[in-house]
């Protein structure tokens, strides 16, 4: 299984950080990313959003095939196989 991530988003609402750069190199065989530390915030370098339920939103392929997923904060980050 080849899982690479194109665009990856944390926030709420139009208060959105770019966390794509953390999540590609997390990326492997296997459709879990694992974060380095124990929350989202902590992994992705602050809270783009205080005192606001956010979500982490995730464009990716399995495959070459193309896929979106949406976790709420601090959700164990599992990537469904994408539609055929």
């Amino acid at each position: 299984m080849n899982v690479q991530v194109v665009k990856a988003e944390y926030g709420s609402g139009g208060l959105q950080k770019d966390v794509t750069d953390v999540l590609k190199p997390l990326a492997t065989k296997l459709p879990v990313l694992v974060l380095p530390k124990p929350t989202y915030n902590e992994s992705f370098g602050g809270d783009p959003a205080p005192d606001a339920q956010k979500k982490l939103r995730v464009q990716y392929t399995i495959d070459g095939k193309p896929a979106e997923a949406t976790f709420n904060e601090n959700r164990l980050i599992v990537l469904t196989l994408p539609k055929p």
